[in-house]
């Protein structure tokens, strides 16, 4: 609790002295009438007012040492806020509890979250993909990719009383994975194909021959994930057949593909269908498909940076 005011308490005392009862004094400034007879002895005792220093109070890092603070941040953001008081102390020479350094650190906007990026990626390759894509018509652009599932998807957070837990129930053999094929354009999920197991090199071949290349218009490109299931002669064949282009997003760059987030969009509805056998989980995955529109395709081209230079 923050100290009365100096002001305050001389006025108490004055109130007192002029000859005031103290609870009538402690109802007029609206404070405890045991407050009132403190401030009197204490008056007495030392002939001052001033509130003591709070015992065992620790010093605050300043405005004015702020940037000191977010260099130290920008050199070491996974650093703990421990780690980040002795590295303090050691280059201010200025000791600060944990909580005060977390307190900073929260005035000063700054979080606690990390993103990770493979350390495998190029980002020179991942940079000249942008400036490229940038000029791309989105609706030229096809985008082909795989997505597995299976009878264990179950939502990952539920809501609970405060210090109570959410309890959910899922299978924990949950069997052979699902994969489903799927193409993105700006209308949508436009061609489908779900297999048990994982998708090779021929299912992959196999599903743009039956159901993406009668899909295709001369001109348009299909970007596929840079992985060797993808990367077939035949595939190659079929798709320059149809009088259109291959491209591969560059290595470790999800963050590239629109399907991506279609892929999100569905793996979070089937989280919420709990389907529990294969039947039901094929179902689930079909209709969950359906659920992606034209509207959410052209919203996941833009958030990639397709067409954005346009």
């Amino acid at each position: 609790m923050r100290a009365y005011s100096l002001d305050l308490r001389e006025r108490i005392v004055g109130a007192v002295a002029a000859g005031e009862a103290h609870p009538a004094v402690a109802r007029r400034f609206g404070v405890a009438a045991g407050t009132v007879g403190n401030y009197v002895r204490l008056r007495r005792a030392t002939g001052s007012l001033a509130p003591r220093p709070r015992p065992g109070g620790q010093p605050e890092i300043g405005p004015a040492r702020y940037p000191l603070l977010e260099a130290q941040l920008r050199a070491a953001p996974d650093a703990t806020l421990a780690q980040h008081c002795v590295t303090w102390a050691e280059s201010e020479g200025q000791m600060v509890s944990v909580s005060t350094m977390g307190r900073t650190i929260a005035r000063l906007g700054w979080t606690y979250k990390k993103t990770l990026g493979a350390a495998e990626r190029d980002e020179a390759a991942r940079a000249a993909w942008r400036a490229e894509i940038a000029t791309w018509a989105p609706e030229d652009v096809v985008v082909l990719d795989e997505m597995g599932a299976n009878v264990g998807l179950t939502p990952t957070h539920a809501r609970a009383p405060r210090n109570g837990p959410a309890h959910d129930r899922a299978p924990g053999n949950h069997g052979a994975n699902h994969t489903t094929l799927a193409v993105l354009t700006t209308t949508g999920l436009a061609a489908a194909m779900t297999v048990k197991g994982a998708a090779d090199a021929l299912t992959v071949a196999a599903f743009v021959r039956e159901l993406v290349v009668p899909l295709l218009r001369p001109g348009q490109l299909l970007v596929l994930d840079n992985v060797a299931t993808h990367k077939g002669a035949g595939l190659r064949r079929l798709v320059e057949g149809a009088g259109c282009q291959l491209r591969f997003l560059p290595a470790y760059s999800p963050d590239l593909s629109p399907i991506e987030e279609a892929f999100a969009q569905l793996k979070a509805l089937l989280r919420r269908a709990k389907a529990r056998t294969a039947a039901a989980l094929e179902a689930a995955i079909g209709v969950a498909l359906d659920a992606i529109t034209a509207r959410d395709a052209r919203r996941y081209f833009a958030h990639c940076g397709y067409g954005s230079a346009k």
